[in-house]
């Protein structure tokens, strides 16, 4: 009953939006439709006036100063220009009003003097600046003017050339030029039926062009095409093979890596094993290794019995002859990355694997013999609703996991993210909402909250993770891996082929002290104790500390009992806050 609720819920969301955007593209098309008709009407003319009388081309100097006084007085800022409109909608920011009718006349006088302009940039700051006004008038957040500005691209586009597929298309593309905002594609499409049906009431007809000869379909004609094809790329430039490595290649660029691994351990045990209590094989895809490879590392590194052995999975990348093989190679834990249970969301994330493969490996992976297995959920992703995390959760769970990750989405500056980023993500109050609700949920199905991210059922909490946030000694090996031994850091260089030809040494990185320690352990739900802080490090809390401390007490933030200083969920959302007046 719950599941059918929760569905209904989801779905009854989706109507809502849907009923939304139809309305709002509606009355975009409605509003820049007309315009762009009499855009439209108004460049046949001042084409028709300068075909008919060539002597207003000398009148082009005079009708570039008018611009010129125009910008300069009306759009100092630039508006004008068409790369202005996508800065606009990738930035959330509006066109200023004046934009419209500064283009429109701007746009005529070119046009009738015989300048070099297209419509098309025109046509889509005409309409972006018009829709964009009608989205801030209706007081509607950044993310949904950015959509209200592509709607009025599509619309004036449509009306002024009469292409409503080609308008919306070409809107989705040159917003972003890589990837496609598919969530806009049905409002833009709307916006720009409204619009061609209104230019078309006006009288203004599509530009039609006669294709007075043409190549027949013949097979030498086919030929000639498809070796054309070949000898050139589209951007016409000449064809250049590339290589692509073979299986063979690829085999033993995977045992060299795992030579270079055994080269950095034997410089850390020359003479004895470090005999570890956990290891643990993560980043990037270590599931790409062969389960004999990874027993010669196991073997290598000689861990302790009864150590916790994790290695990191795609869903995609194992079967269950793998799992079987990682099992018998001393694997005791394996991590699924599965970050979510739709497959429009991964396609979004870039994930290659789908829900049912998710399925599919965990169900593999308890027919392989594991009892201790982890799932990733990402949360606050675009269009981000508790519906999906709870598809999600139920996935991960009745897999069988033992131990669940949820991170919020982090978007770096250099990520694909970071350079485009996608439609529909949460605002920071918004994901903190999922995330106090993910920690509801998770606990309430037996996932104890142990670290801000991490959640397990008793007794299977991440060893090799709590190693880390209770700063002991732990070795990274590999490209850009991290250490801390003895109190130092150390890192390796994100250098593949360096470190494969063992010219990357490790780089010192700092010391490992009491800042470090007070971060690292109110990222955990036990806390900070503070008699262990002034044992280790001489440090103990001020007065004024103390003080901040109570405050945080009494709003919600923490527990603290004279000795353990404890973040509650709400304070692990403002975490850096708390640690900016304790460092």
């Amino acid at each position: 009953m719950k599941k059918i609720l929760r569905y209904l819920r989801s779905s009854l969301g989706y109507l809502y939006v849907c009923f939304k955007w139809v309305i709002l593209a509606a009355l975009v098309g409605c509003v820049v439709g007309p315009f762009g008709a009499m855009f439209g009407l108004a460049l046949n003319k001042a084409t028709a006036l300068r075909t008919a009388d060539p002597r207003l081309i000398y009148l082009l100097p005079l009708g570039g100063l008018v611009i010129v006084f125009l910008y300069q007085h009306f759009d100092p800022d630039g508006g004008g220009s068409t790369n202005q409109i996508f800065v606009a909608v990738r930035e959330h920011k509006p066109l200023s009003l004046r934009t419209a009718p500064l283009i429109f006349v701007t746009t005529i006088i070119t046009h009738l003097f015989g300048g070099s302009s297209g419509r098309e940039g025109a046509a889509l700051l005409l309409g972006g600046s018009l829709s964009g006004q009608i989205g801030r008038r209706l007081q509607l957040e950044a993310r949904d003017c950015r959509l209200m500005t592509m709607c009025g691209m599509a619309g004036a586009f449509s009306a002024v050339f009469g292409t409503p597929l080609a308008a919306t298309v070409f809107t989705l593309e040159v917003v972003d030029v890589g990837s496609m905002q598919y969530a806009a594609l049905l409002p833009c499409l709307i916006s720009a039926l409204i619009g061609v049906w209104i230019s078309s009431g006006m009288g203004l007809a599509p530009t039609a062009f006669a294709v007075a000869d043409y190549a027949a379909p013949t097979p030498g004609n086919l030929i000639r095409v498809l070796l054309l094809g070949l000898l050139y790329q589209p951007d016409g430039s000449t064809y250049t093979p590339v290589s692509v490595p073979d299986a063979k290649d690829t085999v033993e660029m995977f045992h060299a890596y795992v030579d270079a691994l055994l080269r950095e351990l034997h410089r850390f045990a020359p003479t004895a094993p470090l005999r570890p209590d956990t290891l643990y094989f993560g980043g990037g895809t270590p599931s790409l290794l062969t389960p004999a490879q990874a027993e010669r590392l196991i073997q290598a590194a000689e861990p302790v019995p009864g150590a916790e052995i994790t290695l990191e999975a795609n869903p995609e990348t194992v079967t269950e002859e793998s799992l079987r093989g990682f099992r018998a190679a001393g694997v005791n834990r394996i991590s699924f990355g599965v970050q979510s249970a739709r497959d429009t969301q991964l396609r979004t994330l870039g994930r290659p694997h789908n829900a049912k493969q998710a399925r599919a490996a965990f169900a593999a992976a308890r027919r392989a013999g594991f009892e201790n297995i982890s799932g990733d959920i990402m949360l606050a992703l675009p269009h981000y609703t508790q519906a999906e995390f709870d598809e999600t959760l139920e996935l991960i769970e009745k897999g069988g996991a033992t131990h669940i990750s949820a991170y919020l989405l982090k978007i770096e500056p250099d990520s694909a993210f970071g350079k485009h980023p996608p439609e529909g993500l949460p605002t920071s109050d918004e994901a903190a909402d999922f995330y106090l609700y993910a920690v509801e949920q998770l606990e309430h199905h037996g996932y104890r909250q142990y670290e801000i991210s991490n959640f397990a059922k008793p007794g299977y909490e991440g060893k090799h993770n709590l190693i880390y946030w209770d700063c002991g000694d732990y070795l990274g090996l590999g490209p850009a891996a991290h250490s801390c031994m003895g109190g130092k850091r150390f890192c390796y260089a994100p250098d593949t082929a360096a470190f494969l030809q063992d010219a990357a040494a490790p780089i010192m990185d700092g010391s490992c002290g009491a800042e470090d320690y007070l971060i690292l352990q109110l990222r955990l739900r036990k806390g900070l104790d503070l008699d262990a802080y002034k044992t280790l490090y001489g440090k103990q809390f001020s007065t004024a500390q103390l003080a901040f401390v109570q405050n945080c007490v009494r709003a919600g933030y923490a527990t603290f009992d004279g000795r353990i200083l404890a973040l509650t969920p709400a304070g692990l959302i403002v975490q850096n806050s708390i640690l900016a007046q304790l460092l």
